[in-house]
């Protein structure tokens, strides 16, 4: 028998996936539900074994809802529907197309995997989840504030990315903290003209990061301006780095003006290499996911963490606008747990 939980805004959507299964004797659905967070709560008392979510306009939003659960501790697998095109994303990132409802029994019981395979699926959940945080700080780092990413930011997939990390057990403090402030920002930036958040972020991120003038904000996120000595020359810093991008068969792009030690590059090496171990993880390579483990706990312990909380700390003080202090501390506590993460993982998975 497999519990389903269903996650859906439109009663029609419930309603009709309810309406396929409820003949079906080996499902069963224990709750529905159309609030991410009142979900959550209800996932978490019912311990269904798959939430089947409406997957409309929005692709990306079964995996937030899948790091969700991922976060709060919830084993629960995750199926996209789409009733419009008639499309299933099931939470390994496969896609199928619903002809019938035997094609949405056929995903359903995908699940029912063996215990190392559901490992796996686990470990990539959690790889994709980690990526995921990187890149939006990478994003945050690394592109001047645009039209299209203040509409990203007021809008409800930004909510629920967040709250869904505000949802992890044992949170650090700095982390929370810095995810509250976020949100506040958001808050209370609802029905304010876009033009005017773009050029206030804008401003402000030009003073944090760019390092126009020793008198105008700190000095600019740098590995070489943080940790350069005379044992350590600036430049041999920022060409070390560059060599373990070469090694990983990462190139920068010709439009990165950046030196390859700037905070945002180094944040988004991590993305690649988490996104990189959640695919050897969903493909079942093992070893290779356990390699690109060691990898990030490397880059982790010998470049980002010697560096970056130190520079957060500078910004948090630094920053005018809470978006700012908030990605400040969301940053310094994210990067410091990450060695205890990557530790936890490698061992149980080892």
């Amino acid at each position: 028998m497999r519990r389903i939980f269903l996650l859906g805004s439109h009663l029609m959507f419930r309603e009709g996936i309810q309406g396929l299964l409820q003949r079906k004797t080996d499902v069963e659905i224990v709750g529905q539900e159309t609030d991410f967070h009142k979900a959550i709560e209800q996932i978490r008392e019912l311990k269904p074994d798959i939430v089947i979510v409406e997957d409309g306009e929005d692709e990306a939003y079964p995996t937030t809802i899948m790091m969700g659960l991922i976060n709060a501790g919830l084993k629960a697998q995750v199926i996209g529907l789409n009733l419009e095109d008639n499309t299933l994303t099931i939470c390994r990132g496969e896609q199928l197309v619903i002809r019938e409802v035997e094609d949405l029994m056929k995903a359903i019981k995908q699940t029912d995997l063996l215990p190392d395979m559901i490992g796996n699926v686990d470990w990539a959940n959690l790889a994709a989840a980690r990526s995921r945080v990187y890149g939006f700080l990478g994003t945050v780092y690394n592109r001047l504030p645009s039209d299209l990413f203040v509409e990203n930011l007021l809008g409800n997939e930004m909510g629920v990315f967040l709250s869904s990390l505000l949802e992890v057990e044992d949170l650090p403090v700095e982390l929370r903290a810095g995810l509250l402030l976020l949100q506040d920002y958001i808050r209370t930036s609802q029905g304010k003209p876009v033009e005017q958040l773009r050029t206030e972020l804008a401003v402000d991120r030009t003073r944090l990061l760019r390092g126009v003038k020793p008198d105008y904000g700190p000095p600019p996120p740098y590995e070489s301006v943080y940790k350069g000595t005379e044992a350590k020359p600036l430049m041999n810093i920022s060409s070390a780095v560059q060599r373990i991008y070469a090694e990983a068969g990462v190139n920068l792009p010709e439009e990165v003006k950046d030196r390859p030690d700037f905070i945002g590059i180094e944040l988004d090496y991590m993305r690649f290499l988490t996104e990189k171990e959640a695919e050897a993880w969903s493909t079942g390579d093992q070893q290779e996911a356990l390699k690109i483990l060691e990898k990030e706990r490397t880059f982790l312990e010998e470049h980002i963490t010697d560096w970056i909380p130190r520079f957060c700390e500078v910004m948090f003080q630094e920053a005018q606008l809470d978006f700012f202090k908030g990605i400040a501390q969301m940053t310094q506590g994210f990067v410091l747990s990450e060695t205890e993460k990557v530790a936890e993982i490698l061992e149980p998975a080892t």
